[in-house]
């Protein structure tokens, strides 16, 4: 649970368009400074060179799923347009980009060899990152699953075949890439692909998908001695979702709601990749989740492989209520909208513990993540949710599509500004969970990286086509503050290693449910030009100040 952060002066001090240089001063030498992305999300070319369908591409044609009922199939066009992109990158200054494989397009199949002419994009890509002095940290799974993988993350053993999709891809890359991150936000996928049915697959399980959970996790540990194997030269980590919590209030019921939530989105994940054990369950939920009690310890050994580093992908605060998310009488997620009650959102949040239950939501369910099963598994569990997604993006709920709940609901933090998303700006919550990682973790914990550090505003385009975006340069150098203040000598999480933070994004692109209605770029990307033109915002220019400055 988390602590009340600590103010700082620092972070006060706003008009950071302004103060570029002071802030390269503040970087300590060897502080990693970089940009990130995703393949489903920048890259387009659905259909070129071999690529299969993803669990994202069928989701996405489901009506009511996106916001603004687009689709990925052309995003920014990243796969064509790379020599340009490659140049904004290298002009920029950066030090490391962090990208994707996308799974579906070096491996059709999810199985079997790899695929030429998908290999060779990435090898145009990591040869021309080294060309320009960048450094390659390549993610092996960005939440888009082959689709050829039935069953998904419920089935045991996709764990085993993204193992050897990572030994493939550490045999080809391995000399080049200098760093690898196996999965990005396990929590994400789970709760808002498996539990609520938000995102992709679409799957409304609730605890029944702690298998997706639990197989993810052994996914990890098996790619990462598959990359060992594979003899990779760069350093090995995870990119894991964290949120620090808070009960809404100190009755009892509330404060057992946020220790769930703390254990379903952060601890889950974390305890197992980094202590090798789940945490025990809240007494009034050891039946729903007895399934982390029976996990194999041999499960537990493999999930817990050593680490070169850990990736923290923080957006926002949690305060969590007991109670499934309140629903007035006309429809509407009671406190719903975009300020943190919906599950998923534009950068993945699992928020309120609810999502839409479809028809068909009585579905067959798992055995739980200690099954040596090969399927999705046996009876029990809620099953596929496919209703529209109207909790969490548009604060409605569909008549016809009743929402599914977790005992829990997530209120907002009304004492903080938001992004455009509707997420609370409060970087000094990133200092909380620095903090509550180096408590809960001490020597465990290896270095750290902030592997998403980023946040969606409004583009403000002038008559000139320029974009001046002061918001997003607050709060990227606010969030790199708060970050340096809390590990620095004598600070509560003096004892974190922090190396490096990855700006999320370099583009504007596909952000999940919310289609092209967010834009997280430091270069503006016009969707409605079939040539996706270009413009480097302000924050970009501002970015380019600070790497300089160093």
């Amino acid at each position: 649970m988390s602590s009340k952060p600590i103010n700082t002066n620092t972070v006060a001090g706003r008009a950071w368009p302004h103060r570029a240089n002071e802030l390269g001063d503040r970087l300590p030498d060897g502080f990693t400074i970089g940009v990130a992305s995703s393949a489903f999300q920048i890259e387009g070319a659905a259909r070129d060179g071999g690529r299969a369908e993803s669990t994202w591409d069928p989701f996405t044609a489901t009506a009511g799923r996106i916001v603004d009922g687009s689709n990925a199939s052309v995003s920014t066009d990243h796969y064509n347009k790379l020599p340009g992109d490659l140049t904004l990158l290298s002009e920029l200054g950066v030090d490391a980009y962090r990208f994707s494989f996308a799974w579906s397009r070096v491996q059709p199949d999810g199985r079997g060899a790899l695929a030429r002419t998908g290999l060779a994009f990435y090898d145009r890509l990591v040869d021309g990152l080294l060309a320009a002095g960048i450094r390659p940290m390549a993610t092996l799974h960005h939440r888009d699953l082959p689709l050829a993988l039935r069953g998904g993350w419920l089935n045991r053993d996709t764990a085993s075949r993204f193992a050897d999709y990572a030994y493939e891809l550490g045999a080809v890359f391995g000399d080049r890439v200098d760093a690898w991150v196996t999965l990005d936000e396990p929590a994400t996928v789970t709760l808002a692909g498996y539990a609520l049915g938000t995102d992709a697959p679409g799957e409304a399980r609730l605890f029944a998908a702690l298998p997706a959970a639990h197989h993810q996790l052994l996914g990890h540990g098996l790619a990462v001695q598959g990359l060992r194997a594979a003899d990779v030269r760069g350093g090995i980590g995870i990119a894991n979702a964290y949120s620090p919590v808070q009960p809404a209030s100190d009755r009892e019921a509330d404060e057992v709601a946020a220790v769930l939530f703390d254990l379903l989105h952060n601890r889950v994940f974390a305890d197992a990749v980094l202590l090798g054990s789940y945490p025990a369950p809240p007494e009034p939920y050891e039946t729903e989740l007895r399934l982390l009690l029976e996990t194999e310890p041999e499960d537990l050994r493999t999930i817990h492989q050593p680490l070169d580093f850990y990736g923290l992908n923080y957006v926002q605060p949690s305060r969590v209520a007991a109670g499934p998310v309140p629903i007035d009488r006309g429809g509407a997620v009671a406190g719903g909208g975009p300020s943190g009650n919906g599950a998923g959102g534009a950068r993945g949040e699992a928020g309120a513990g609810s999502g839409p239950r479809g028809p068909g939501s009585r579905g067959p369910g798992s055995r739980g993540p200690a099954s040596r099963a090969g399927g999705p598994g046996g009876p029990g569990a809620a099953g596929s949710g496919v209703g529209p997604r109207t909790a969490a993006s548009a604060g409605r709920v569909d008549e016809n599509a009743p929402v599914v709940s977790f005992p829990f609901h997530v209120l907002p933090f009304r004492e903080f500004t938001v992004t455009g998303a509707g997420r609370a700006i409060a970087p000094e919550y990133l200092g909380v969970a620095l903090t509550e990682l180096a408590t809960r973790y001490g020597d465990a914990l290896p270095p750290v990286y902030l592997t998403s550090l980023g946040a969606s505003f409004p583009d403000q385009v002038d008559g000139r086509g320029a974009v001046d975006d002061p918001a997003r340069i607050d709060y990227l150098a606010e969030h790199l503050v708060a970050a340096l203040d809390a590990v620095a000598p004598g600070k509560p999480a003096a004892a974190v290693s922090l190396r490096g933070a990855l700006v999320w994004s370099l583009l504007d692109g596909f952000e999940w449910t919310a289609g092209y209605t967010q834009r997280y770029g430091l270069v503006r990307v016009d969707f409605a030009d079939p040539e996706r033109k270009r413009t480097p915002k302000s924050s970009y220019r501002w970015l380019q100040q600070v790497l300089a400055a160093r």
